[in-house]
């Protein structure tokens, strides 16, 4: 019976051996020159950062009997390529002609991730799906639909980037650690088919994307805590949030310190969804770099698990908890919450730490590169069509219009030579008239500075997304390129050849000089701003607002928990019944008629349902539109009034909505 080797990159994570058990297959830091020779040799320039980064693969041997693995050498030697988004590789739905991988993603490298997770959640790995698999069959090869090949290989938004990023990997989790992962194997694997462990088990290893600010991060863990703990619970929340956690771990942890962790982090997911200052700030800031929500989640995943697995109810668990009684068929973590040093886990898990140069190659046509002695930085806005250029003297930036040479120009040699190919196939599929990008252009004398060039950036985004551009992909997902004369500096991150691809589809929006006023406007405010009332309270609000714009890298739930987090931190929460002034009232300031009436009617349970960990985000779509419309005007609202009628000596949302209030009565 043929034989298929599984190879699934488990990103972000190393291991402190060659090689580690791991259930039904192992942990392996696949060689250089193993990972090469699956690769053709692509990479022979890149050596170097793949054995810095000792990227760990998930490796599983399976017997099979399938008619498309045929015995005997491929006389082709080809190797079969396929590239899709993570969202479709976890679709059990979605047919790619790869099912033989992408059901392998599903039920093994999922399990391996969670098991890891699970074990060690400050060092937690990002989704196989994510990043590479190849499958090599012995002493055959495959036939699909005809073509033959030696192996077969998929790739997810990171392509094969993150093995070769060593500054984005974890430190060596220890083999006490790896050996407990091994140990839950098969728990890991039957609550991935459980239904009540499977939303809290997902929202934990959602956690762990790369693209989410670790202040996110503990908002989505201690919101998968709620669900898991208060979905019946209306009233005296903070109160049975903490009586349940505390009892569900106080065989692991000692209760009092239990309680006061518990307390700490349910005040400080309030003040985050709030935009205000937690109690404990140096409390909350250490237990979020330590990942504590995400320890206290997995740890209450393992031992309220094998209890609902065998049967029970959350609803009896739930009830036992108030009567202080554990389940006995707990699994206890191997780590105390907060045991586990910070360092496993890095800040920065997408892009290198600093700019790589090379000498720039003039091609026939190149128009990227700058003058000798100026600085040019290029920021691709994907998804926004442009055909002319629109320059924003308020802003200090330019809109200009790439075309696909043009954007190809940008990018190093490898990545080029795979793009052009890409174009290439497009073209065969009859897609030929490429759209033109919008991109911001900013222009500089000398050297570049990437710290002013990083605030004038983020300052051009956020003119744009405040005049209503909402649906183009942030460049800082894209990363850097600049360009000191004919020198091109780069920070790529792992996603670029992902985000590059939206070349061949059709843009959602498209700026054009008609939209030149609105823009400059926005700009004229912004640069207002900066330039005389810039205070924390309100960056706070704009790095929110721009991260809450959706990105194919960002769950819904997130950008749902920032749009109510921005609003509920300027205009309050949902007022008493009897109140004068209601939350509604003051929103309506903000919203089109019909906008209006859907938040008064819906938008109460729409927050309670985010907050709480109920929310759909198949039916929870319109809410995210409403509400990043209402948020937008309500922004521009705040900036104009803090700029033209604050009184200084008072926090600007304090001053705004006490303004809003007196004119609405």
């Amino acid at each position: 019976m043929p034989i298929l080797n599984y190879y699934s990159h488990i990103p972000l994570i190393r291991i402190p051996e060659k090689s580690h058990a791991l259930g039904p297959g192992q942990l392996w830091q696949l060689p250089f020159d193993g990972w090469n020779a699956q690769t053709a040799g692509a990479f022979e320039d890149h050596k170097n950062s793949y054995e810095k980064t000792a990227p760990v693969f998930f490796f599983m041997e399976i017997p099979v009997d399938w008619p498309f693995v045929v015995p005997g050498t491929s006389p082709t030697g080809k190797q079969l390529e396929v590239k899709l988004s993570t969202v479709l590789l976890n679709d059990p739905s979605h047919e790619t002609g790869f099912e033989f991988m992408t059901a392998f993603l599903r039920k093994f490298a999922w399990t391996a991730q969670a098991a890891l997770t699970l074990a060690c959640p400050s060092a937690a790995p990002g989704s196989p799906s994510s990043s590479m698999t190849i499958c090599v069959p012995d002493d055959h090869f495959f036939n699909i639909s005809g073509t033959e090949a030696i192996l077969a290989r998929i790739q997810g938004d990171a392509d094969h980037e993150w093995l070769m990023l060593p500054e984005a990997s974890s430190e060596p989790i220890s083999p006490r650690l790896l050996e407990f992962a091994s140990q839950i194997w098969q728990f890991v694997q039957t609550a991935g088919e459980n239904h009540e462990l499977i939303g809290p088990l997902n929202l934990l290893l959602q956690c762990a994307e790369p693209t989410l600010a670790p202040e996110d991060q503990m908002v989505i863990a201690t919101i998968a805590l709620e669900a898991l703990l208060l979905p019946e619970i209306r009233t005296g929340l903070k109160a049975a949030f903490i009586r349940r956690l505390s009892a569900l771990l106080s065989g692991s942890m000692n209760t009092s310190d239990l309680e006061h962790l518990a307390g700490m982090l349910y005040d400080a997911r309030s003040s985050a969804l709030h935009r205000s200052v937690p109690k404990e700030l140096s409390a909350v800031k250490k237990s979020v770099k330590n990942c504590c929500a995400q320890q206290l989640l997995a740890a209450c995943i393992l031992t309220a698990g094998p209890s609902l697995i065998s049967g029970s109810s959350l609803g009896e668990l739930r009830e036992e908890l108030d009567r202080g009684r554990v389940p006995n068929t707990a699994i206890y973590p191997p780590l105390v919450v907060c045991e586990t040093p910070s360092s496993l886990r890095r800040t920065n898990r997408i892009s290198r730490e600093l700019p790589s140069s090379a000498p720039y190659s003039l091609v026939a046509g190149g128009v990227m590169h700058a003058n000798e002695g100026q600085t040019v930085s290029w920021s691709p806005l994907m998804g926004l069509a442009c055909d002319e250029m629109l320059p924003v003297q308020e802003g200090n930036f330019s809109i200009v219009s790439l075309n696909a040479v043009e954007l190809v120009e940008l990018e190093e040699r490898d990545i080029k030579r795979d793009f052009i190919g890409q174009l290439r196939s497009y073209e065969s599929l009859g897609i030929q008239n490429f759209p033109h990008i919008a991109c911001i252009g900013l222009f500089a004398q000398g050297s570049h500075n990437l710290a002013e060039l990083t605030r004038r950036r983020q300052l051009s985004v956020a003119a744009l997304r405040l005049a209503g551009f909402s649906t183009f992909t942030d460049p800082a997902l894209l990363g850097w390129y600049i360009y000191e004369g004919r020198i091109c500096f780069r920070i790529p991150t792992v996603y670029r050849q992902t985000i590059l691809r939206q070349i061949a589809e059709e843009p959602v929006q498209q700026i054009a000089l008609s939209d030149l006023k609105r823009v400059k406007q926005t700009a004229a405010l912004l640069a207002d701003y900066h330039k005389s009332h810039v205070c924390d309270q309100i960056d706070g609000l704009l790095g929110d607002f721009l991260r809450a714009h959706p990105n194919s890298f960002l769950p819904q739930k997130t950008t749902a928990v920032l749009l109510l987090g921005i609003m509920e931190a300027v205009l309050g929460r949902f007022r008493h019944p009897n109140s004068s002034i209601q939350l509604e009232d003051l929103v309506s300031c903000f919203a089109a008629a019909p906008d209006a009436q859907w938040f008064k009617t819906d938008g109460k349970s729409f927050r309670n349902a985010v907050a709480h960990g109920r929310w759909d985000s198949e039916s929870g779509k319109q809410g995210i539109d409403v509400l990043t419309g209402i948020v937008r005007n309500m922004i521009l609202a705040v900036i104009g009034f803090w700029i033209t009628k604050a009184d200084t000596a008072q926090l600007p949302f304090k001053a705004f909505l006490k303004d809003l209030t007196v004119r609405l009565s």
